[in-house]
């Protein structure tokens, strides 16, 4: 078995690697084209348009000023990884600007990962306790998305009774 090669799948690493990265593309892919198109479900163009307007117009502003940015770096934390194409998607964002973030966050986050994954797993102390790791890793990338809502829930509330 050569450095390139996977111990788990015996397939060189530059191909899990790419596979990776085109599956990342298509699912963020996916993502966006559902956002889009899900404006025109009646159920969902009410609720847009009723209460949560206000947050569907603040996302827009948000993705015209941080787009490429927010998409790129949405893949590596969990919980946005999924959800950030689809909001997206909903605001009609440049679908030319879209598809060139995602690719190269496609590209970064499916090189990055497994090779840091292949890396890692030569440390014994990683390898050995893997569960914690990953516990560690999750814990960390939702860290700021935690002290963000930490931060920000007495204003929410004061928003709320001004109402």
């Amino acid at each position: 078995m050569t450095l390139a090669d996977s111990p788990v799948s015996g397939m060189p690493l530059w191909i899990i690697c790419l596979i990776v990265s085109v599956a990342a593309f298509i699912g963020d892919q996916a993502g966006y084209e559902t956002g889009k198109h899900s404006g025109n479900i009646r159920r969902i163009k009410s609720w847009v348009q009723g209460k949560n307007r206000n947050r569907i117009k603040r996302a827009q502003r948000f993705f015209d000023d941080y787009g490429s940015r927010a998409i790129i770096l949405a893949r590596f934390v969990p919980i946005l990884r999924t959800f950030v194409p689809f909001i997206i998607g909903m605001t009609h964002f440049n679908h030319r600007r879209f598809i060139i973030a995602n690719l190269v966050g496609a590209v970064i986050w499916g090189v990055a990962l497994p090779s840091m994954g292949y890396a890692l797993g030569h440390i014994p102390l990683i390898s050995n306790h893997i569960d914690i790791v990953c516990l560690c890793i999750v814990l960390i990338s939702i860290l700021p998305l935690a002290f963000k809502a930490f931060t920000s829930w007495p204003s929410r509330s004061e928003e709320i009774e001004t109402k």
